[in-house]
């Protein structure tokens, strides 16, 4: 029996497979093409075709035997707001895809990675200066095509997984980093240009934003997540906040990349809003995934940072 994860050769995926390949699980990757730059040497089989091909999952399912799934692909907000009907094909109906399938072939848990681009715009007394905590019964407010299209997966996939009979985790993500998202999710990796860029021995200058604080979540805190939720009893659909438990401001996050990294040359102007109007900037209330799933977050900017600086070091070898 094997746990099929979608998107598994992306940023977050890749540490997801990583993540449950360590604790003994095997592990099939679906992705759009057959990618193992984040992958590395890590012995495990990707499977390629398209997240809606009802048909190809099925089959896939079937013949890999796969008990549980984390759907973790999607596209990105730069892209998404490009390509607004393939972005709702790809983030929602492929959701949909992926329950019909794992209705028709008797797979019992889907885990879902949403993220905090769902919530959207909220209430002064969570954003600055006061970050109040934000808890799942908060209002959504999307504001972009990609958290339209995440809200909206939440919103189908919870009546589906009751009608088909399937324990759904639904999982809303902070602000995330982690290698290899400054090439493949565009500009919302800002803090990963931040760090590859100053590894890279870069100049980094950024108009304004220090001041502004976010919730900053590792990727490998979201594998964690991912695999306490494939494992953590569930009656029906369960929905969580994950994050970091802190909340940190830009100019924390740059002060210690520079203590991690010799010789680095970054400026970033005082201010707040850092993303240029694409960011949701809150602290995400994890009391409930704590109880819950048992997610408890190892990484904070510090050990964060750290641990990404030494995967730059092994040579670009993600293993």
């Amino acid at each position: 029996m094997s746990i099929l994860v979608t998107g598994g050769a992306g940023v977050i995926g890749s540490n997801v497979v990583r993540e449950l390949l360590q604790s003994g699980q095997e592990v099939v990757v679906f992705d759009a093409r057959e990618d193992r730059s984040l992958l590395g040497n890590l012995d495990v089989a990707i499977e390629v075709g398209d997240i809606c091909d009802l048909s190809q999952l099925e089959d896939i399912l079937r013949r890999r035997k796969v008990e549980k799934i984390a759907h973790l692909a999607a596209v990105m907000p730069d892209w998404a707001k490009e390509n607004p009907y393939q972005a709702s094909r790809i983030n929602t109906w492929g959701l949909v895809s992926v329950l019909e399938a794992a209705k028709n072939t008797g797979v019992p848990r889907v885990v879902f990675t949403s993220s905090k681009a769902a919530i959207g715009s909220v209430d002064s007394k969570f954003t600055h200066p006061n970050y109040l905590p934000v808890g799942e019964d908060i209002a959504t407010h999307p504001n972009d095509v990609y958290g339209a299209t995440k809200l909206a997966s939440e919103i189908l996939a919870t009546r589906l997984a009751k009608e088909f009979g399937i324990e759904l985790v639904i999982l809303r993500l902070a602000s995330t980093y982690g290698p290899g998202k400054t090439v493949r999710h565009g500009k919302v990796g800002i803090l990963s240009k931040i760090i590859e860029g100053a590894f890279r021995g870069e100049s980094i200058r950024i108009d304004s934003g220090a001041d502004q604080k976010n919730d900053f979540l590792y990727c490998k805190d979201i594998a964690q997540a991912v695999n306490k939720s494939l494992e953590a009893r569930i009656d029906g659909v369960g929905l969580f906040h994950i994050g970091s438990g802190r909340i940190s401001s830009l100019r924390d996050f740059v002060e210690s990349v520079k203590s991690h990294i010799e010789g680095t040359d970054i400026q970033i102007g005082d201010g707040l809003d850092y993303g240029g109007g694409v960011g949701q900037y809150f602290l995400m209330d994890i009391t409930k995934a704590r109880d819950g799933i048992g997610y408890v977050p190892q990484y904070d900017i510090d050990k964060g940072i750290a641990d990404y600086v030494k995967t730059l070091s092994q040579s670009g070898q993600m293993n």
